[in-house]
């Protein structure tokens, strides 16, 4: 089965090592990966880092495009926001497909939301699982239950970003462990991958929305 979201991961996966603990399962192409099991569940949290050859400004503009998510979000069918309160701030709904016979999609309303860091030039991208009665749950569709996910993007010069995606998600509904294992952990990589190649295309009109929509120059940035 392919993976969930915002991509979003499917994250059932058994622990390896001890609860709170990071473990480097990967490094491949320049994008390490870590799993920490979270303790009093069966949930797993993935980390995924690597550089992107992009401006954090340009990342930024991807992420917050709604409009093509489906071109390189893992198996995203559709993804549409609800609400708009400012750059960062949205509610929104993201579908994946499950690609399987017999296995239902998923999907999830998320509330996102943008913190400027002060300790580095950077910013942080979070979303959590929301409800909202501009998406009610759709007949056939697995409803996600519990979403964690932070974008972390901080600048190491001014066209290469410093990018670390986490995540923690639970899909819902019934799938075999050994699956839910075996998607998830490749998940990171496989996000952070496609940004490198997504930033490569043009979205100047996403741009120019995130430069008018924050004072950059009073975060440092």
């Amino acid at each position: 089965m392919r993976a969930l979201l915002f991509s979003l991961p499917l994250i059932l996966a058994s622990a390896t090592a001890s609860a709170g603990e990071w473990e480097e399962i990967s490094n491949e192409d320049g994008i390490t990966v870590w799993q920490q099991p979270v303790e009093g569940t069966s949930l797993v949290r993935f980390r995924g880092r690597g550089t992107v050859d992009a401006s954090l400004k340009q990342i930024l503009a991807v992420l917050q495009d709604f409009k093509r998510k489906t071109e390189w979000m893992e198996s995203c069918v559709e993804n549409r926001p609800l609400r708009f309160k400012g750059v960062g701030q949205r509610i929104v709904y993201n579908r994946t497909g499950s690609g399987v016979p017999l296995v239902s999609d998923r999907d999830v309303v998320v509330k996102t939301s943008l913190k400027v860091l002060e300790d580095v030039r950077g910013v942080e991208l979070y979303a959590k699982d929301t409800k909202d009665p501009l998406a009610p749950e759709v007949d056939g569709v697995v409803r996600m239950p519990d979403l964690d996910l932070k974008w972390r993007l901080v600048v190491v010069s001014p066209t290469t970003t410093d990018v670390t995606y986490e995540v923690m998600a639970d899909p819902g509904g019934s799938l075999p462990l050994w699956l839910v294992n075996l998607v998830s952990k490749k998940i990171p990589h496989k996000t952070i991958s496609n940004l490198r190649r997504q930033t490569k295309k043009d979205y100047s009109e996403e741009l120019a929305y995130v430069e008018a929509s924050y004072d950059w120059k009073a975060a440092g940035l």
